[in-house]
Order: C-alpha cells, then structure tokens, then sequence
C-alpha cells in the first residue's frame, strides 16, 4: 500500500514508482517516516489554534491550544525515537554505496 501512497503523494503513476528501485523505495520510506506528507485536517486546525490561543483566556486555559485539538478523532503525533529497522535498513543501503 505504501508505493500506492507515495505515487499519490508524488503525482505520479503507480508504474514508475514500482519501477525504481528497491534502495529508492526504503529511502523514501524513510524519508515519510521522518517528515509525513501534509495533511489539509493539520493545516486546518492550525488556522484554528491560531485564532483560538489569540483569544484564549490565560488564566482559564493556560496551556494553549493545538492543532490536534481541533481535529476530531486525531491524536497527536508520537515523535519517532528509535526505529532500529528503519535505521538498519538505512545503514545497510549507505553500506553497499546505493544511491
């Protein structure tokens, strides 16, 4: 499902994307690990946390809005820590000079 995704999210045809190869597809995978395509909900909560925290009472709310907070069934995103096999199939891919 992923290349289907990442053909969705390059605009280009399913096609090309199976036809790179198997170092280009992890290193994209990597690459939307780390920084996720943009998501028009975000964006849209974000105007909407903006708005909200200039008009947010301090003292009934201290802690300032979100964008998550004005996303229905949205949690918040986990920053990635650690994902040894992501960082070993990086590593592996560096270790053999593909590019």
């Amino acid at each position: 499902m992923f290349l289907f995704d990442l053909a969705y999210e390059l605009k280009t045809d399913i096609d090309e994307v199976m036809s790179w190869s198997r170092a280009k597809q992890v290193y994209w995978a990597a690459y939307l690990k780390i920084k996720p395509p943009d998501d028009p909900f975000w964006r849209t909560g974000l105007t909407c946390s903006v708005i909200a925290n200039c008009h947010r009472d301090e003292k009934r709310k201290p802690k300032p809005y979100e964008p998550e907070d004005f996303i229905p069934g949205r949690e918040k995103p986990k920053p990635i820590k650690n994902d040894k096999a992501l960082i070993a199939a990086i590593n592996a891919l560096k270790a053999k000079g593909t590019k």
